[in-house]
């Protein structure tokens, strides 16, 4: 079984890391630190400030995952996902982008995983 390191910046909120380890537990595949790891998943993720249109406030930006091959340090791929959330209140906005994220990574991430660890980009 590959083991596979999450890596997020170090700005990011806690829940980051949390969300992408689970994303890859959930797909099969074991997390441990990075000294012990066979890849590197690199996640980031930037949302705006959410924006008053029409009655409601909307966040968009994206996630990003980099997988990178802790033997070479090569990079193996680069997936890149579009984030949209709205409510009727900012905070609400931006804590729907966040279940957002979840759920790209959960859905998006093992496939791509696969593919970057095969080398098939």
């Amino acid at each position: 079984r590959l083991q596979v390191a999450v890596q997020v910046p170090a700005d990011a909120p806690p829940a980051l890391s949390a969300i992408a380890a689970g994303a890859l537990a959930e797909a099969g595949y074991v997390t441990v630190e990075e000294s012990k790891a066979d890849f590197v998943l690199a996640v980031q993720t930037t949302l705006n400030e959410a924006n008053f249109r029409e009655g409601w406030y909307w966040v968009t930006g994206s996630v990003q995952a980099q997988l990178r091959s802790t033997r070479d340090g090569r990079v193996r791929g680069t997936r890149s996902w579009p984030v949209k959330a709205s409510a009727q209140d900012a905070t609400m906005a931006r804590q729907r982008a966040w279940e957002q994220v979840g759920t790209l990574l959960k859905k998006q991430l093992a496939g791509s995983f696969a593919a970057f660890a095969s080398g098939e980009e």
